[in-house]
């Protein structure tokens, strides 16, 4: 069994509120435009077995009101019902209770614009990097990995109900400032899914449950916040940031019953981290690099004593190419690196975790669009591969056919998950004013 929580918004009446005081203070009528978005996607395992992996239908949905020049708002929900996890038995029972369906809170925020400014208060997301595929500086909101982290990086981060203010300073530059009273962490998968970690295999022939909450306490004394300075400076789009915050992904504790059933207790220590941004547009390509450092950052270990954590702290970065002349064509590539200052010998996680990736994206026959990601873990291995193919066959409907790939040793980064591999066909609509 696994001990679960879902935390529901915080500050909507306060934040209804703002929204009735910016509709009385307004001068002139309501303005407001929508977007819904409907998607249904049926996949299948790409390796045996070929079973049913997915069978998905999602709504999201955005409501935009503008009160006044200074006053807007936006609300948006987005709700999914999964079939695959009741009709497989190859999924457990954690994975059907927890992950066939879902109704949750997107963006739902009230904003206020000044001329050297804006206040923004609500559930939003706070993106503060910019590479393709994976999240590297982007570290204020918790992301929904479930599938891998997987697909559009807006849909997989979850909004969080924070303040964010940001002053317009002279010479093309501004200040943000956050605040984040209650910290939310990230959802990982349950036991028994595609994408879920191992950890059965640490503690053979005993029940393994996980209890991981999905947030931590509120406090305006304990709350989260950050800044972040941007500036464009000879040529070069810059940006400095800093972050004092409760982990997004879990560490775990383990604890015994007297039969020797496991019990995996997830943790959130108190990080600290600084980075910094920059993008420059060359004559012929666009190259974008971030880096972050984070203090006292726990890791996983396994050995002779068990189960166990060590903290160290760990240096990020990512340099970007995206060539700009092969219009209308998209291709980038990039190198990464994620490095633990004091690694030790039996952790779960390899002192260096270096990437290569590229990104190709275009027009192919008519208006059908092709997409391809490739990413290569070089001290596994190990492979992900993704191709897309998108075709559309109307205004408000398309279809994609496309397969995700995880190739590479049992114990390596991709090859761990090779289970999870599928083809997919998918229908998207939509519809907006």
């Amino acid at each position: 069994m696994i001990a679960f929580s879902e935390n529901k918004p915080l500050w909507i009446k306060p934040i209804l509120a703002l929204l009735l005081w910016g509709v009385a203070t307004a001068s002139g009528g309501i303005s407001t435009n929508y977007q819904v978005t409907i998607e249904s996607r049926l996949a299948y395992h790409a390796f045996n077995p070929r079973d049913l992996a997915s069978h998905r239908h999602t709504l999201n949905a955005d409501q935009n009101f503008e009160f006044s020049k200074e006053w807007t708002a936006s609300a948006g929900f987005r709700a999914y019902a999964e079939g695959a996890f009741a009709s497989n038995p190859r999924f457990g029972e954690s994975v059907r209770l927890r992950e066939s369906y879902q109704l949750s809170l997107r963006d739902f925020y009230t904003q206020y614009r000044w001329r050297s400014g804006l206040l923004k208060v609500g559930n939003q997301q706070v993106v503060w990097g910019e590479a393709f595929g994976f999240y590297y500086a982007d570290i204020v909101n918790p992301k929904d990995l479930r599938e891998f982290g997987l697909g559009d990086l807006s849909a997989q981060r979850i909004p969080v109900t924070m303040v964010n203010a940001i002053l317009f300073l002279k010479q093309n530059s501004s200040l943000q400032l956050i605040y984040i009273p209650k910290p939310f962490f990230n959802k990982n998968p349950a036991l028994g899914g595609d994408f879920a970690p191992p950890f059965e295999s640490f503690f053979p022939n005993r029940e393994v449950s996980i209890e991981e909450p999905r947030s931590g306490a509120l406090g305006l004394a304990i709350g989260e916040y950050g800044a972040r300075f941007t500036g464009l400076i000879g040529g070069y789009d810059l940006a400095a940031f800093v972050f004092h915050y409760f982990d997004r992904r879990s560490t775990y504790r383990t604890s015994f019953a007297p039969n020797g059933d496991v019990t995996f207790q997830a943790d959130h220590p108190r990080v600290s981290t600084v980075g910094f941004t920059a993008t420059k547009d060359f004559p012929s390509f666009l190259a974008r690099f971030e880096s972050v450092y984070t203090t006292g950052r726990a890791f996983d270990t396994f050995g002779p004593n068990g189960y166990g954590r060590y903290t160290s702290d760990e240096i990020t970065a990512a340099l970007e190419i995206d060539f700009t002349q092969l219009y209308p064509w998209r291709v980038g590539a990039q190198i990464s690196d994620a490095y633990i200052a004091k690694h030790q010998s039996n952790s779960l996680q390899q002192r260096h975790s270096p990437m290569i990736s590229a990104n190709v994206k275009g027009p192919a026959w008519q208006n059908h669009q092709v997409e391809s990601v490739l990413s290569y873990s070089t001290n596994d291995g190990s492979s992900f591969a993704k191709l897309l193919y998108t075709i559309p066959t109307s205004a408000q409907f398309e279809v994609s056919v496309g397969a995700e790939l995880f190739l590479g040793g049992q114990q390596s980064k991709y090859g761990s998950v090779r289970r999870a591999s599928r083809g997919f066909v998918m229908l998207t609509g939509f519809l907006a004013k």
